[in-house]
């Protein structure tokens, strides 16, 4: 929940308004335990070798945000590999370049629908070390194409041994299959495509890539099956549904690690769509989430930044996160207490979102600045936390810039990560204001929060 909502930064308070008392619970959340790699990424397949680069040029830039992340959070992001063109990638043995993509405007302006990879396109697996990786397979060609069942056959190999050498977490066979017979950029299966027909035909290709894994990257299937993430649909309102997949037999082999959907909040063209009703909308955010509980958006680096500072290094001080219901849909907060060992049931930290807009652009793009933009309220928010001593000292960091519609001079407590300044390694600004601090009193702490900005209190041990 938080990385929808965090995506916003914002800077400098004019006036605020009193709040009332919000109680902290003594105690960590029993279902809030976070898991390693919270703070994740999706790369479209396309995309991937300008991502991450090759042997002989790796990206840099990406290596650096993605350090950036693990030094904050104890383990660097999880890199799922795919998306809509994994199910257009076919193979070409005699291909030099990673990938050729040919963007036809009528099927799709946004991302090539015509994609042939070369054995190149799997070095760049091998440029951010320590990086754990998901592979997706062509199953929108493959699953009842002879070329694209030949490229299933002909990458698995490649694929493996690239992902030998502790970076794979999964496999994946097929973006939004409940999407292939109505999908806008041109179906490719019938209109009677249905839960079964799709799960013989996910069946069918795990167990040519688990033949192909045994084969020819044996030490990845020492310890057991191949697993997958599945069934990674589009949504709950499509054609197929997870759970009737499920019952047809999905997981009959019991491979399936990781349980995958997607969610959409809006789309940027939909009728009457505006930011402070979906993601800067906290009880629109729940909502959107809460469509997939039955079956089991893209967030700024710098909210991606600040979540990781909120979950702190999981690995060595694991906290789990509970929700503080605040009375605004624009506003939230989380606390999250340490979870294990002899700091169980301390309060850690506790971050504020106030995701009032305050937009300081004329066309609100992140463009053309407002001369004289309006004076930027702030609200002020109190917690009552129990255990805290009177008189602690509670570390203030704030997630900012000039306004919702901003696009440049984003940080998190002053850090920038720029390319400009150091190719996304972090660099302090010297023009904001850092190391501020609140005092806790008469078991309660306070602090002001710009509209649109974020703040993450940070406690003291003793």
């Amino acid at each position: 929940m938080l990385t929808h909502s965090a995506l916003v930064a914002l800077l400098g308070a004019t006036s605020s308004v009193s709040a009332q008392v919000y109680t902290v619970p003594s105690q960590p959340n029993p279902k809030g335990e976070p898991l390693d790699g919270f703070v994740s990424y999706s790369i479209e397949f396309s995309s991937f070798p300008e991502f991450a680069g090759n042997k002989s040029s790796p990206n840099l830039f990406s290596y650096n945000l993605i350090n950036n992340l693990g030094a904050l959070s104890g383990s660097k992001p999880y890199i799922r590999v795919g998306g809509n063109t994994q199910d257009y990638a076919l193979y070409n043995a005699s291909q030099e370049t990673s990938l050729v993509g040919i963007v036809n405007p009528s099927r799709s302006p946004d991302y090539p629908t015509t994609i042939h990879i070369g054995p190149s396109y799997f070095e760049s697996y091998g440029t951010w070390p320590g990086v754990k990786f998901s592979h997706g397979f062509n199953l929108g060609l493959g699953g009842n194409r002879s070329e694209g069942w030949q490229t299933l056959s002909d990458t698995v190999p490649l694929a493996c041994k690239a992902l030998s050498h502790g970076n794979l977490y999964t496999w994946e066979y097929g973006n939004e299959p409940d999407l292939f017979s109505t999908s806008a950029q041109g179906p490719v299966r019938p209109s009677s495509w249905n839960e079964s027909t799709y799960v013989w035909q996910w069946l069918n290709g795990t167990a040519e890539i688990k033949k192909q894994i045994v084969k020819h990257c044996p030490a990845l299937a020492l310890f057991g099956e191949p697993t997958f993430m599945a069934p990674s649909f589009a949504g709950t309102g499509n054609h197929l549904k997870a759970i009737p997949a499920f019952q047809d037999g999905l997981d009959k082999n019991k491979n399936i690690e990781y349980f995958s959907t997607h969610n959409y909040i809006s789309g940027a063209t939909s009728p009457g769509v505006t930011l402070q009703g979906t993601l800067m909308n906290h009880t629109r955010t729940v909502g959107s989430v809460e469509g997939h509980l039955p079956e089991g958006t893209k967030a700024p680096y710098y909210g991606s930044i600040a979540v990781a500072a909120t979950l702190g290094n999981s690995a060595l001080l694991p906290v789990s996160i509970t929700n503080l219901p605040l009375p605004d849909a624009r506003e939230a907060a989380y606390a999250a207490h340490y979870s294990s060992g002899l700091l169980r049931g301390h309060l850690a930290r506790i971050t504020v979102l106030n995701m009032r807009g305050y937009n300081t652009t004329v066309d609100g793009q992140g463009l053309e600045p407002v001369p004289s933009p309006p004076p930027r309220p702030s609200q002020k928010y109190t917690f009552a936390v129990s255990g805290v001593r009177n008189g602690a000292r509670v570390g203030v960091q704030r997630l900012l810039a000039n306004g919702s519609d901003a696009i440049t001079g984003i940080t998190f407590d002053g850090w920038s990560y720029n390319y400009e300044l150091d190719k996304g390694k972090p660099v302090r600004l010297h023009n904001v204001t850092v190391g501020e601090t609140a005092v806790v009193r008469n078991g309660q702490v306070t602090v002001d929060v710009p509209d649109s900005s974020a703040v993450l209190l940070s406690f003291p041990l003793l």
